[in-house]
């Protein structure tokens, strides 16, 4: 199941209707997700860890140029511990990076950004957004592949590039790991292959002036 919940309250409610649910059921491989989590409480970070439930987040909405509402709506303490990603990893919890598209900003390298700096992909000179939330690059990578395909259950599948799995990647001008996060901002895809077809190529004189 993917619930829905962005508030504390909602997550408290989440949480009862799954912990019951496995009281009644038994013990049994699950993979229930929520979707959202964009202010909770730290019990119930810990306890969505304990339940083996997936954080499936989306770095996008935690972008600085969005905020002043955001904070204004709730207007308490709360707005200190909003997008908590780095609470779920640290206890022990499933985190699944996505982009929440096509209701926000889907592009997959600004998202990234947000994930790794907590800066503003739309505004970068703004400052950012409770950094100690911030992942580390790599770490979110990660989350948005590996993390994410765990959770549909296409871990043997997808998620990673591994004999016996889906032939899914992209290439980039860059390498990602080894430049300044700024530069997913104008990082941009050369090709991406799906299940091992070609399904987009620059074409080859774009190629030539990047090379130059």
């Amino acid at each position: 199941m993917a619930l829905h919940a962005i508030g504390d309250e909602a997550s408290d409610i989440a949480l009862d209707a799954l912990e019951e649910a496995y009281s009644i059921n038994g013990p049994r491989d699950r993979r229930h997700r929520i979707e959202h989590l964009e202010t909770v409480t730290e019990a119930n970070v810990r306890r969505l860890a304990r339940l083996g439930v997936v954080a499936s987040m989306q770095p996008v909405h935690a972008d600085p140029s969005i905020q002043e509402n955001w904070q204004s709506m709730l207007g308490d303490h709360r707005t200190e511990r909003a997008y908590p990603w780095t609470e779920f990893t640290a206890a022990g919890a499933t985190l699944a990076l996505s982009s929440d598209a096509p209701t926000a900003p889907h592009h997959p390298l600004p998202n990234m950004y947000v994930a790794a700096t907590r800066r503003s992909a739309l505004d970068p000179a703004l400052p950012a957004n409770l950094p100690g939330y911030a992942l580390d690059l790599a770490d979110a990578l990660c989350h948005a592949t590996r993390d994410a395909a765990y959770s549909c259950r296409a871990e043997n599948q997808q998620g990673r590039i591994a004999v016996g799995d889906f032939a899914d990647f992209t290439v980039l001008d860059a390498n990602p790991l080894a430049a300044e996060p700024a530069e997913l901002l104008t990082n941009h895809a050369r090709l991406t292959v799906v299940g091992g077809r070609v399904a987009y190529r620059t074409a080859a004189h774009e190629l030539v002036s990047a090379k130059k």
